[in-house]
């Protein structure tokens, strides 16, 4: 009798790329015990996950189906992230550094499309179908990067903030958001917001956490994230301080996606 894994496999190379939901009506399982096994095989790397969640799930499939799968995620980018990702093919590579803060709150939900490497000790991110050849090219001529470095200071001025919670504030705004609700936990120094960023399908609420602190503990995003499970809401954390060592890992290993960290100066 044919395996649970070995049956995930059959209904991939059928299906095509998947979701669990799907693939669990057909094994007949458990939604959850199929996402359990699910994890397992790409952890073991038997079949890909992809980056991007669809909903609240990855899509799941063979290796051999990934550009199928590239297709069905792109449908599900919001305008913002397909924004980053055409900017990022069309230059097939671009600097961090030359992100905005904007960009990379959403980078992240990306990493299908796009490979974050280093040219000549350059970090960056790689458009997955453009040749290394062709980068390193492109690398070899810093003028044309220099030219984008000064249209993109004529077209977006700075803007002088007096202080943390003015700067959390224009952050806000321009990453084309709308505040829903503002509450004060530390007047100069810790602020709760609720927001709302339109998507293409509908509006998606977040609670945000801003803090003036130099250096963000695992304590500090333990709260935030309690904070946002509790209203059920994903959650974005605004600093202007750095992430402690310990404070990546528990992002890393305990919230992953579902807490956003952003570093302001």
């Amino acid at each position: 009798m044919p395996s649970h894994e070995e049956n995930i496999i059959e209904i991939l190379r059928r299906r095509g790329p998947s979701l669990p939901v799907e693939i669990s009506k057909e094994l007949g399982l458990d939604s959850f015990l199929t996402s359990a096994i699910l994890s397992g095989m790409a952890s073991s790397r038997k079949i890909r996950m992809s980056y991007k969640r669809i909903g609240s799930s990855r899509l799941y499939f063979l290796e051999h189906q990934y550009e199928s799968a590239r297709k069905i995620l792109l449908s599900h980018l919001s305008i913002q992230e397909k924004n980053v990702l055409n900017r990022i093919k069309s230059s097939g590579f671009l600097r961090e550094e030359d992100l905005t803060p904007h960009e990379k709150f959403f980078i992240k939900e990306l990493y299908d499309f796009v490979i974050p490497t280093k040219i000549n000790g350059i970090p960056g991110f790689k458009y997955y179908a453009i040749p290394d050849s062709m980068i390193k090219i492109q690398k070899e001529e810093p003028a044309l990067f220099q030219k984008e470095e000064k249209i993109e200071k004529k077209e977006r001025p700075k803007q002088e903030v007096s202080n943390f919670e003015d700067k959390v504030i224009n952050y806000l705004k321009n990453l084309g958001s709308e505040i829903i609700d503002k509450k004060v936990i530390r007047k100069g120094k810790e602020f709760n917001f609720i927001i709302s960023i339109k998507t293409p399908l509908g509006n998606q609420i977040y609670h945000v956490k801003a803090k003036n602190k130099k250096k963000i503990t695992e304590s500090d995003l333990s709260v935030a994230y309690t904070e946002g499970m509790r209203a059920k809401k994903p959650v974005i954390f605004i600093s202007n301080g750095t992430l402690s060592n310990k404070a990546k890992k528990f992002k890393e290993k305990n919230v992953g996606e579902l807490l956003h960290y952003i570093k302001i100066s």
